[in-house]
């Protein structure tokens, strides 16, 4: 459990940092930039980093060619001190574990939780795909599909995607990690315009691979469920992630196709806040 507090806490302060530097990176540098940052602290989530100080430190030792005295335990030396005080052996060459009943209680409670939030989030995940799938038709018009190939050229994507449209969605929905499958509106005009505008920030998702983020993002809520911080950054991580395809669409977009999409936005807010 120490661990995970260590890369709970480690992933927090860049959480902070973030929030804290937003009002001036917002000023100065991109979307892009400030969605890699809440990407980085993810990694922070991932390892522990605070563990191997002590690499870290004989690594730097070594390209100074200096040395330095172990005035810290070393991550072996930690977990052998730490086993010694949670192991006793016996005569006849058993061993008991010695743990105190808090520590596993608290161990159990964290997993229990985890399991919870895991299946209770791809549950919901399923029957939202199903009942969107359900509910869409293949698009088989070959004009459209020629220039949502296009489209995919453009952004240089070799995968095969999957287009379908529905009139139960308000707004573009893209959804599959391994299979991606983007659903858009009955309503959106056809044929260039606007529906090729929302492809376009479609396909953007695609191709940075938002949605694993995103699915990253669900692994470490269940992991670190106990966080405030990590549900904060949630809101943040998809609000950075659409503006990040905004610019991307936007800065290829003359006037009149910036006023456009615009208009795509603006009707989306009314729906559902924004892409997705």
């Amino acid at each position: 459990m120490g661990m995970i507090l260590t890369m709970s806490v480690s992933g927090s302060i860049i959480i902070l940092f973030y929030i804290l530097l937003k009002p001036l990176a917002a000023r100065y540098f991109s979307a892009k930039w400030t969605y890699g940052l809440l990407k980085t602290a993810m990694v922070f989530y991932l390892f522990p980093f605070p563990y191997w100080n002590s690499y870290y430190i004989d690594f730097f030792c070594f390209l100074l060619k200096k040395e330095r005295e172990l005035s810290t335990l070393s991550m072996e030396q930690s977990i052998d001190l730490y086993a010694e005080k949670m192991i006793e052996y016996y005569p006849d060459g058993s061993i008991h574990i010695i743990a105190p009943i808090t520590t596993w209680l608290i161990l159990g409670i964290w997993i229990f939780i985890a399991l919870c939030f895991f299946i209770f989030g791809l549950r919901h995940y399923c029957m939202q795909k199903k009942m969107l799938l359900l509910s869409s038709i293949v698009m088989a018009d070959i004009r459209e599909l020629t220039f949502t190939n296009e489209i995919k050229q453009k952004q240089h994507i070799l995968r095969k995607v999957l287009l379908k449209e529905s009139k139960y969605v308000k707004s573009p929905v893209t959804m599959g990690i391994i299979n991606p499958i983007i659903v858009v509106p009955e309503s959106i005009q056809t044929y260039g315009g606007e529906k090729e505008l929302a492809y376009a920030h479609e396909f953007i998702h695609i191709k940075r691979k938002d949605l694993w983020y995103k699915w990253l993002y669900q692994a470490l809520l269940c992991a670190h469920w106990f966080n405030p911080v990590l549900y904060l950054a949630g809101q943040k991580l998809n609000a950075d992630c659409e503006l990040a395809c905004d610019e991307a669409v936007v800065a290829s977009l003359t006037k009149e196709g910036k006023k456009a999409y615009g208009n795509i936005l603006i009707n989306a807010a009314e729906w559902s806040g924004t892409f997705r």
